[in-house]
Order: C-alpha cells, then sequence, then structure tokens
C-alpha cells in the first residue's frame, strides 16, 4: 500500500473518530437532576406494606421530566419505609426550572399520612468557561425554610398492643426469693421439738408413779 493511500486512509479514520465522539462530548455536557424520596413509617405496620404514590409536577408542562412522564406530571410508587428516586432529568437550556413534589394519602383511615409539599427549582446555567452546562437542584418544603436533602415523608400508623391468645394457659410466675417455698429442714425441726415434747412428757410421768410408788 503506497504512503498516499496510508495518509487518505489514515485521515479518514480520524475523522470517523472525531464525528463519533461528537455527540458524546455534548451527551456528557447536559446536566442532570436526580431527586431522592425518603419514606418513613411508625406504629404498628400493614402486612404486607401499602404501596403509596408520590407525585412530581412540573410547574410549566414544557419543562423537562423523568422518562415516562405525561403531561409535566411523573408519579412515583413507593411500598415499605426506604429511600427511592426518581428517574433523571436532563437538561440541554439555560433555564430556571421548578416543580412540586406531594405523596397521595394511602387508603388506611386509621394512619396520619405526611402532607408536606416540596418546591423544587432547577437553575442551569452556562459554565464560565463556556465548554457546556451546569445545574444546581435546591429542595424546600412548605413549613420551612431550611433546604432540603431529599423529599421526607413520616406516616404514622396506629400502635396496636397484640392480644393474648386464649387458648394458651397463663404463664407461670418465677417466685422470688422472699416468695420461695420453704426447704424441709424447718419441718424437720419442727418433728424434733415435738419428739423431744414428748418425751419429757413421758418422762415426768414416770417419775411422777416412782414417787407415789414409794410414798405406799
Amino acid at each position: 500500500m503506497s504512503r498516499k493511500i496510508m495518509k487518505v486512509f489514515s485521515g479518514l479514520l480520524a475523522l470517523a473518530l472525531c464525528l463519533a465522539a461528537v455527540p458524546a462530548a455534548f451527551a456528557a455536557d447536559d446536566p442532570v437532576c436526580v431527586l431522592d424520596v425518603t419514606v418513613a413509617l411508625e406504629g404498628t405496620l400493614p402486612e404486607p406494606a401499602e404501596t403509596l404514590s408520590v407525585v412530581m409536577q412540573a410547574d410549566d408542562a414544557s419543562y423537562p421530566m423523568p422518562a415516562g412522564a405525561a403531561d409535566g406530571t411523573y408519579t412515583m410508587s413507593v411500598s415499605g419505609a426506604g429511600t427511592y428516586s426518581f428517574p433523571t432529568i436532563t437538561y440541554s437550556r439555560v433555564g430556571v426550572y421548578t416543580y412540586t413534589i406531594w405523596q397521595e394519602p394511602g387508603t388506611d383511615a386509621t394512619c396520619t399520612y405526611d402532607d408536606t409539599v416540596y418546591t423544587l427549582t432547577v437553575y442551569v446555567t452556562n459554565r464560565e468557561d463556556g465548554t457546556g452546562l451546569d445545574s444546581t437542584a435546591i429542595l424546600y418544603p412548605d413549613a420551612s425554610g431550611d433546604k432540603a436533602g431529599s423529599a421526607t415523608f413520616t406516616n404514622v400508623y396506629p400502635t396496636i398492643t397484640p392480644t393474648p391468645d386464649p387458648t394458651e394457659p397463663p404463664a407461670t410466675a418465677t417466685p422470688t426469693a422472699s416468695e420461695s417455698p420453704k426447704t424441709g429442714d424447718d419441718s424437720s425441726a419442727a418433728l424434733w421439738a415435738g419428739i423431744a415434747a414428748l418425751c419429757a412428757c413421758g418422762l415426768g410421768a414416770v417419775v411422777i408413779l416412782k414417787k407415789k410408788e414409794s410414798a405406799s
């Protein structure tokens, strides 16, 4: 293969590599946002665990949303206590994007469901070096001015004390030291005391009889 052909081939290969790298570079510059949701449960928990819904709604239906959203709304199902995450939101334009997050109450009439409403604000800006975009996400609960690391919902179920099973025999209490049964030592002592008293009485009777015989 001549040098000229080799140069042409090398140039085409380099161009192909550059074109392949361009989309990846732009994709890597797109900032993303992932929001965590923490569900905490208190009290006597139902069996099986209740399935609840946590909703993210864009304040403008045109804002970027997780994949699977419809009309600016994404609903995530959660079951039991734990930490869950909304799917990734990807941003390609500079702007300020706001979302509202809340938990839909369940169907258990005895449970107090957390009705906190969170506001998520995502700021997308140009990088100072002009190489792409940056994003900053801030989450606020409605009842406090403090920023939150995740949307946390604490649901409280009533505490139920188990009812004793009537078919089970009652538990026998272990006697304490003061309630411990007396040992056989005390009863033996009483027995010997009784025998000694009888012997004393018999001895006294013999003495009296002997005195009477001597007097006669």
